[in-house]
């Protein structure tokens, strides 16, 4: 099977208020799968375009606090995607945090999914 998933992540402006720093924000992705099994989730076709809201909010020195709420569309699914992540970061260190989102069509009925983690990571 090749996939084929192209994508986008465009911050349209960084607004400050307070110590809240706010970002209007535009992603998307699209795929697309050239052969599709019962082994496992493989539609023909998937997307998700979403309008999102970023927040950064300081925590303490290196650490921050980041939210993103977004919802938007789904061409192929014609759904309504949404999707939402709160965490605690530290850059370049670790972060932990969970992310909500409701996406593409499985029969007719939206997919959904809930992943919390905490991840250390260090970057060169």
């Amino acid at each position: 099977n090749r996939v084929i998933t192209p994508q986008f992540d465009w911050d349209l402006a960084k607004l400050k208020n307070g110590n809240w720093e706010i970002v209007p924000n535009l992603s998307g992705w699209y795929n697309f799968n050239s052969l599709q099994t019962d082994c496992y989730y493989s539609p023909a076709r998937a997307d998700s375009t979403l309008f999102n809201l970023k927040f950064y909010h300081p925590a303490w020195e290196g650490s921050y606090f980041y939210l993103k709420g977004g919802v938007g569309y789904s061409f192929f699914d014609k759904i309504i995607p949404m999707e939402l992540d709160l965490w605690l970061k530290r850059d370049n260190f670790w972060k932990i945090g969970c992310n909500f989102s409701r996406s593409t069509s499985r029969g007719g009925k939206p997919y959904q999914s809930r992943e919390c983690k905490f991840e250390i990571e260090k970057r060169w």
